[in-house]
């Protein structure tokens, strides 16, 4: 049972996340399809990676990956920027096109917060940081 919530929250978060980005997906321009969200949320996560960091961690080719960075940078939420140490090489940088994307997406976790942080004293508040930090140490530390 207590294991579960997690996950539970893990799953309420992306059906919400996934409601949010893909509402009135016909009317929007230049909306990201499932993968391409995946990909950008990655690179968000890694917080500016080159291509062929990307290309490694995901384990996709490097054609396969390249594809999709040039589809997300002619949409307007990646830019490629060479690197000053190594000019073969670019750097994966999200646009605020981006920022205004993951806003949107993750407005659902800032309004429980905001909700938890009206019903709470600030030491419960504490309490549920800390134990976030907890959990997202220990996430990275799966994957290495």
């Amino acid at each position: 049972m207590k294991k579960t919530v997690l996950e539970d929250i893990i799953t309420m978060a992306n059906i919400n996340f996934y409601t949010k980005i893909y509402s009135g997906f016909e009317k929007r321009e230049a909306t990201l399809t499932y993968t391409e969200s995946m990909v950008v949320n990655i690179i968000d996560s890694l917080e500016r990676p080159t291509v062929n960091e990307l290309v490694r961690i995901l384990g996709i080719s490097q054609p396969n990956i390249s594809y999709k960075i040039n589809t997300l940078v002619a949409k307007g939420y990646v830019e490629k920027v060479q690197s000053k140490e190594d000019g073969r090489e670019f750097i994966l940088k999200l646009t605020d096109r981006f920022k205004a994307y993951k806003k949107i997406a993750f407005s659902s976790i800032s309004q429980v917060i905001d909700r938890l942080e009206e019903k709470l004293s600030q030491e419960e508040m504490d309490h549920i940081y800390h134990s976030l930090d907890l959990i997202k140490e220990e996430m990275k530390n799966i994957n290495n």
